[in-house]
């Protein structure tokens, strides 16, 4: 069976859904009348089928990771997901609407790995770092990547900007959960406001994007490791010891 373009408005329309890698064959209603489980409004207010979400933006994401950016065109990504280009631009009008999407991907898989780890009980650092790995790897192999995303949420659409500002929250509020995770079973330095420390642990990562948009050098995820654990560990702390230590008591006073 071949893929089919959806019809303007029709009262319910063929659609796929993958199942295991395969592609078969389902029904839905219409776009006015469409269950959250099967579509969502892209970027630019279009209705999306879940079949396209899953294959347009997986074929970009490894073109735009072995190329860059702007070196990829819509034909590529069309072919690579053995799709027209009418279906393409259909769901993702513009090629920074399709990127966005793929580098909003990265971004929300780090956030649920960095989730999952904390409530797995890794440490805070640990869960961190696993939370901005997506991020950090796409900065390692394309570092153009990283500068077009800052570009586009930062200064493009308003659509886009929007979505920037949503993801750009949704970090913050990860490190957050992750480390009050943490307070709330361990011993933190008196006065320390968790909010803080997650602020200013994304702080330190959006400098590390904006580094390697300035200089156009590849993501170093050791360093970015060694920050996130600098500022976790120097943050939370309650002694000379990992953020997990219990307090140890004040030494007596010499006579």
């Amino acid at each position: 069976m071949a893929w089919r373009v959806m019809s303007e408005r029709p009262e319910r329309m063929p659609a796929w859904t993958i199942t295991e890698g395969a592609r078969t064959p389902a029904v839905y209603p219409n776009c006015w009348g469409m269950g959250v489980n099967t579509t969502r409004m892209n970027g630019s207010g279009a209705c999306v089928s879940s079949a396209w979400i899953a294959v347009i933006p997986s074929a970009a994401s490894e073109l735009f990771a072995r190329r860059g950016y702007s070196a990829v065109t819509t034909q590529e990504i069309a072919d690579a997901a053995d799709v027209g280009t009418g279906t393409l631009f259909r769901y993702f009008p513009t090629k920074a609407d399709l990127f966005v999407e793929v580098m909003n991907r990265k971004v929300s898989d780090g956030i649920r790995h960095g989730v999952a780890a904390a409530e797995s009980g890794a440490d805070p650092a640990d869960a961190i770092v696993a939370l901005i790995a997506p991020l950090a790897q796409a900065g390692e192999e394309q570092p153009e990547n990283i500068t077009a995303y800052q570009r586009e949420t930062l200064f493009g659409p308003e659509n886009l900007r929007a979505i920037g500002v949503a993801h750009g929250m949704a970090m913050p509020d990860a490190i957050e959960q992750i480390l009050q995770r943490h307070a709330d079973d361990h011993a933190v330095r008196p006065g320390v406001n968790v909010r803080d420390v997650a602020d200013a642990t994304y702080a330190m990562i959006w400098l590390e994007g904006l580094r390697v948009t300035t200089q156009g050098q590849a993501t170093d995820a050791q360093r970015v490791e060694r920050l996130v654990r600098f500022l976790i560990e120097g943050l939370l702390r309650t002694d000379a010891g990992s953020p997990t230590s219990a307090p140890h008591p004040e030494p007596p006073a010499t006579p």
